[in-house]
C-alpha cells in the first residue's frame, strides 16, 4: 500500500497527522499547534465575498471606535501625569501622610491618586459594556 492510498475508516477512528488531527464524522481539522480548527470544511465556511465584506464591517465600525478609546485613554494619562508634575497631587489632597519614619521623614500614601486614576478606567468599562448591550441590542435579527 502506498502513502496515497485510500482505505475506508470507522467513524470513531482518529487519523493523526504531523500536525493536525481529522476526526471522521466531525468534519473539522484542528491544527494541533495553534488549536484553532480549520473551518474550510464544514458547513460554517464563508465565501471570500462574506468574509471580504465582514472584514469590511469591522474595519468601518470597530477600528474608529477602538483608536478612539485607546487615544482618550492616551491622553487622559499624559494630562494626569503632567498635572502630577506641576502639583494636582498637592493642590487637591490626593496624597495624605500616613506618619513618620525613624528619621521623621513623612510616610506619604497616594492610594487618592491612584484612585483618581481609576475613574476613567471604571468609566470607560461601564461605558463599553452599555456600548455593546445597545449595539447587540439595535442590531439584534
Amino acid at each position: 500500500m502506498t502513502l496515497f492510498d485510500i482505505k475506508p475508516q470507522s467513524s470513531s477512528e482518529q487519523v493523526e497527522f504531523p500536525n493536525m488531527a481529522f476526526k471522521n464524522g466531525d468534519d473539522m481539522i484542528v491544527d494541533k499547534a495553534t488549536s484553532t480548527p480549520d473551518l474550510s470544511n464544514t458547513p460554517y465556511a464563508f465565501t471570500p465575498t462574506e468574509e471580504r465584506n465582514a472584514r469590511r464591517k469591522i474595519d468601518t465600525w470597530l477600528m474608529p471606535i477602538i483608536f478612539t478609546t485607546y487615544g482618550i485613554q492616551y491622553i487622559d494619562k499624559v494630562i494626569l501625569n503632567t498635572a502630577s508634575q506641576f502639583g494636582i497631587i498637592q493642590d487637591l489632597h490626593l496624597s495624605q501622610i500616613v506618619g513618620y519614619n525613624a528619621q521623621h521623614v513623612p510616610i506619604v500614601s497616594s492610594q487618592r491618586y491612584s484612585n483618581a486614576t481609576l475613574i476613567f478606567y471604571w468609566g470607560y468599562l461601564c461605558g463599553g459594556m452599555l456600548a455593546a448591550h445597545a449595539r447587540t441590542m439595535l442590531c439584534a435579527p
